[in-house]
């Protein structure tokens, strides 16, 4: 007789859909729901959980809790149109098959749904080829591919070939900057590997909705150069192109897991604000940012900042700060407000900080670790590209 294994999806209420598994029968424990007595991170944001002693948070510190550990908010507070999205979106994503995948010398756990062909899209494990992104359910069909393949860059124009630098040296980060490439692709000249550049980073984004669409956008792809001459994938953003009615200079971001905790978002974000300097104007983040998003572009703004401020004598105003850094003046006084370094005077609003108060923020702050972009390795020059016609 056939041995029939069964399975079970299990997601955790109140906590990140990543942490979601399939499971055998025999690790399930089937008990009542009165027999619950744990409170989740999120309903002990909400201020759930009285019987078990948690006090119910306030506004502010719910708030506050959500800020710290990136905890999404409860669905009721959002508006309806907001809610109504967000079900849909939670009832297409909610069943993720693919649980692992082979790319290049790692293998991964995926975080999320994506949305790939049925036929891939229902495989536990797929293989991902580490240059096109090409997908295959077997080994030996990506062997097979490896073999075939001549190009093993990114489809683009190498925009950047940043220098590898030791740590220490100037913007090189804590841990030394390794030799990083840029690669600025064409949704439109090349469909098929930005479609496949956004199945896979779907993987490890839960909130994102470009799949296919890929026309309309600039794919801003960075590679660390190995020692051996190969360009290894570490992350990615994306920009609407040719849209004069908005200032947005980035829509999607993406460092990968397997070369995060490197800084590389901050290294992308900052690429990005490097191009609308380039341009000659401002540019900020496609609203609306994800969790996650927030978290990494108010310690962007922060930091980029209270360094400028430091390193101004005299005042400043947010129009010059803006203009200097290129980001949107709506953006700075943010930053100033989340900082306590704003007033609103005359009906505008002006920094308000003494050069004690800017200094005790960069004692805060510490060494600048992060990973610079060296503006002498970038080439890269603004141009109108054709309209999309389809």
């Amino acid at each position: 007789a056939m041995l029939c294994v069964v399975y079970y999806y299990c997601h955790y209420v109140g906590h990140d859909r990543r942490l979601d598994e399939w499971v055998r029968r025999r690790q399930c424990q089937m008990y009542s729901a009165s027999a619950e007595q744990e409170v989740s991170p999120r309903a002990a944001a909400e201020g759930k959980g009285e019987g078990t002693g948690a006090r119910r948070a306030t506004r502010n510190l719910k708030r506050r809790y959500e800020q710290i550990h990136n905890v999404a908010g409860n669905l009721e507070d959002l508006p309806e149109i907001d809610q109504k999205l967000e079900k849909e979106h939670e009832e297409n994503t909610k069943v993720k098959y693919i649980q692992t995948i082979h790319f290049g010398r790692f293998e991964l756990d995926t975080w999320y749904y994506s949305p790939y062909p049925a036929e891939y899209g229902q495989a536990s494990h797929l293989y991902v080829c580490e240059h096109s992104l090409k997908y295959f359910k077997h080994r030996q069909s990506l062997l097979a591919h490896r073999e075939r393949l001549l190009i093993r860059n990114p489809p683009g124009d190498e925009i950047y070939r940043g220098e590898a630098l030791p740590p220490g040296a100037p913007g090189a980060g804590k841990y030394g900057a390794p030799a990083i490439s840029m690669f600025e692709v064409d949704g439109a000249r090349a469909k098929l590997y930005c479609q496949n550049l956004c199945l896979f980073a779907k993987l490890f984004l839960d909130h994102k909705t470009l799949y296919f669409d890929v026309e309309p956008f600039l794919f801003y792809v960075m590679c660390e150069r190995t020692p051996e001459g190969e360009y290894e994938l570490a992350g990615y953003f994306s920009k609407e192109k040719n849209n004069p009615l908005n200032e947005n200079n980035l829509a999607c971001i993406l460092a990968l897991p397997t070369h995060q905790r490197k800084g590389y978002g901050s290294f992308l974000i900052s690429f990005s604000y490097e191009l609308s300097r380039c341009e000659g104007k401002v540019g900020t983040p496609e609203r609306p940012l994800s969790d996650l998003g927030k978290v990494s572009y108010r310690s962007f703004w922060r930091k980029r900042v209270i360094r400028h401020l430091a390193s101004n004598k005299g005042s400043i105003s947010i129009q010059e700060v803006a203009e200097t850094l290129a980001m949107l003046p709506d953006d700075v006084v943010e930053t100033l407000q989340d900082l306590g370094l704003v007033s609103y005077w005359r009906g505008q609003h002006i920094v308000n900080a003494t050069s004690k108060v800017i200094e005790e923020h960069c004692k805060l702050l510490g060494e600048d670790n992060s990973i610079q972009v060296q503006q002498d390795r970038l080439i890269w020059t603004p141009r109108m590209w054709p309209p999309n016609n389809n």
